[in-house]
């Protein structure tokens, strides 16, 4: 068929596309975008240049490319040269990486024109392709790319699969459509995504040259992964570069005259398509397993490597999967609140035409997928990328609130089902501060944001049990085997991270509340708890008194103890109160405490610290610390903050450090993610009392 098109010579047997997918996190620390640029991705620009018939196609993420502008603008140039020269293609992209299906549509389409025009802007031409953050498609997709100007995209083979596509018939691309609006599509092959760089180069070759016939007995090899995977993840660099495995894998594909490179947008133009597909909802293989519950991951992990030692893996390929990346949302309900909000300030500040001004580009920023969810990379486990993102939403909030209320002295209240999950929570908002307050977790305070240093104090992680966890139990402590995909082996990079390893019972807040037997402060969220108000609704009252807006909740009855609840916010002060009462009816004492938990991403750091009393006693925030008074400070330098908080009776105050332990593609690692402090006293049989604990914000200096 191709032979009638005219102008166009005899196909080749063999195409290859190599394709490089580069990208850093909104938020990530400088540092790391120098390190993969001098590791991973010049290097592989530099190596090009070394071989005329070796083309690429690339995608750099819009934090990258405004990285680069400003600090390596000659990478920028050198991108532009080889695009003149037709060597590479530069493949387009949501500006800051979101997973599309997963934001609103209009951002969708704003963020991909604006990464358009960005790129036409810096090199001159106008891309046709775009890559599809995380493989995440979603059947409504193809109509949301061909209204930005795509043309093509990539999935992974698993993803044909998953549609039953035939192997053999994976030799080209196929089209997709929605509301008759079609797009091209790419299969990406797991065998080369597993094999390059890490298999031999004569393995990797021959790969390129098995893939499947079309109906004029050529083939289309296609691979697209990640950048990071030539020079930054562990090990690579010495192998790609050092051990010159690059550099003879580009001698290979050269001199083979069976193999020639092509740019996806030259495949469109010179191959038919190989017919028309539906991609069911559907990620890469790996994370459809990710994103299910731990106790179900565990059960498919299982079962599809019992699949595989049965030799029977290839013909179910595709049908073997678990969920799809908005399973992550319901996951970690802190990913969910967070997504949600982003959406309420972006349809409130939606315009006719979505323009990319600074607020919509802070809206943008804050849709980075990173922060958002966890597989091999850190991820959500990272505080420094959730708290970027909310750095973001709020700076976004700031200037709309700039745009629409007049004055400085304003308060509001809303009753919103912030999370899609049936339930209403209290969002209030004021000049100064943003909470959203939970009935369904007994009150609990889940965001406590402040607009003046952009930062959400009570942005912390459930610490809970993950699938890879399992393998803690049985990993020697020296088991480094030198270079393999991130996806085949387990490493510690923190020696000590199994200490760690602790899991809650609940999410962690600000103003939640536990009675317990006795005064245990090992395990204060377990040891004798018989009422945890996080595991109760409270019906809520509110009402503004002059200042004043009071959150009056249901009392909670229990035949041995009664609480009774109220929570006040001071608008435009920063100042929040938590009053309590409390009646002890049985026939022994009891204990309560009070709990705070503070987003801490530093355990020792001289610019983040505790005070007590007078000041005369200090500590850090990785320092477990018990002591007996009525108020204690906080001062962050690195965020501009300090907060006193205090209770109206002298109590006993612990603090305790929190850690989670995850898997990151360096190994077990542990990271700070909050302090957990709590305000307890004793009430005894036949006895009443009554306590409040307020916390007060303030400016450093």
């Amino acid at each position: 068929m191709t032979t009638l098109l005219k102008g166009f010579e005899a196909l080749p047997k063999n195409y290859f596309i190599l394709g490089l997918h580069c990208h850093q996190p909104v938020g990530n620390f400088g540092f790391v975008f120098e390190e993969n640029f001098k590791m991973a991705y010049e290097p592989f620009i530099e190596m090009m240049k070394k071989f005329d018939r070796i083309k690429v196609a690339l995608h750099y993420s819009g934090p990258l490319l405004e990285w680069a502008e400003e600090n390596n603008p000659e990478f920028l140039n050198n991108l532009a040269s080889f695009s003149s020269q037709e060597r590479i293609e530069i493949i387009s992209g949501g500006f800051y990486e979101p997973i599309l299906p997963a934001i609103p549509r209009w951002d969708a389409l704003g963020q991909i024109k604006y990464m358009n025009g960005w790129i036409f802007e810096r090199f001159g031409v106008k891309p046709k392709g775009l890559w599809l953050a995380e493989r995440a498609w979603e059947p409504h997709l193809p109509s949301l790319l061909y209204d930005a100007g795509m043309n093509f995209t990539f999935l992974d083979d698993f993803h044909f699969f998953g549609a039953g596509v035939a192997e053999d018939r994976l030799g080209g691309y196929h089209v997709s459509e929605d509301q008759n609006k079609k797009i091209n599509v790419f299969p990406i092959s797991k065998d080369l995504r597993y094999a390059i760089p890490f298999h031999q180069v004569e393995e990797a070759v021959r790969l390129v040259k098995s893939a499947p016939k079309n109906l004029n007995g050529d083939s289309l090899a296609v691979l697209f992964d990640d950048g990071e995977k030539f020079g930054t993840w562990p090990g690579t660099f010495q192998h790609v570069y050092t051990g010159s495995w690059l550099e003879n894998f580009f001698r290979a594909i050269s001199e083979d005259p069976e193999i020639e490179m092509i740019l996806p947008s030259q495949a469109v133009a010179k191959l038919s398509p190989a017919g028309l597909t539906y991609f069911p909802a559907c990620s890469y293989f790996e994370l459809t397993q990710w994103c299910l519950p731990t106790e179900a991951r565990i059960d498919i992990e299982t079962f599809s490597e019992n699949v595989k030692k049965n030799g029977n893996n290839e013909k179910y390929e595709g049908f073997l999967r678990g969920g799809f990346w908005r399973n992550y949302l319901s996951k970690y309900p802190e990913s969910n609140q967070l997504n949600k909000r982003v959406a309420l300030i972006s349809e409130s500040s939606l315009d006719d035409d979505c323009r990319p001004d600074e607020k919509r580009k802070c809206i943008w920023r804050a849709q980075c997928n990173c922060g958002y969810w966890h597989g091999i990379f850190g991820g959500i486990y990272l505080p420094h990328l959730r708290e970027s993102l909310y750095k973001n939403l709020l700076s976004a909030e700031k200037i709309h609130f700039a745009e629409t209320k007049e004055g400085s002295d304003w308060s509001k209240l809303s009753a919103v089902d912030i999370n899609s999950d049936g339930r209403d929570e209290l969002l209030y908002h004021d000049s100064k501060i943003t909470a959203v307050i939970d009935p369904f977790k007994g009150g609990m305070i889940t965001e406590l944001s402040d607009r003046d240093v952009m930062f959400n104090f009570a942005n912390c992680l459930t610490r809970k049990e993950e699938a890879y966890h399992r393998h803690m139990k049985t990993l020697p402590e020296d088991n480094d085997s030198g270079v393999a995909t991130i996806h085949d082996k387990y490493l510690y990079r923190d020696r000590d991270a199994a200490q760690f390893l602790y899991f809650d019972t609940d999410s962690q807040g600000i103003f939640f509340d536990l009675v317990s037997l006795g005064k245990e402060n090992e395990d204060p969220f377990r040891d004798g708890v018989i009422f945890d108000s996080r595991k109760s609704f409270r019906d809520c009252s509110t009402k503004k008194e002059g200042d004043n807006w009071i959150f009056d909740f249901e009392k909670d009855m229990t035949e041995k103890f009664s609480i009774k609840n109220t929570k006040i916010l001071t608008a435009n002060s920063k100042r929040i109160m938590s009053f309590y009462s409390l009646e002890n009816l049985s026939d022994a004492c009891l204990y309560f405490r009070c709990y705070i938990c503070l987003l801490v991403p530093e355990a020792f750091s001289e610019k983040r610290r505790f005070s007590f009393g007078n000041g005369e006693k200090s500590a850090f925030p990785g320092d477990r610390t018990e002591f007996n008074g009525n108020a204690l400070k906080f001062t962050d330098e690195v965020v501009g903050s300090v907060l006193t908080m205090s209770s109206s009776v002298s109590a006993d105050w612990l603090l305790t450090p929190a850690y989670s332990v995850n898997l990151s593609e360096s190994g077990f690692e542990k990271n700070m993610q909050s302090v957990i402090i709590s305000a307890g006293r004793w009430f005894c049989e036949d006895r009443k009392e009554e306590m409040t604990v307020e916390i007060n914000i303030n400016n450093w200096r």
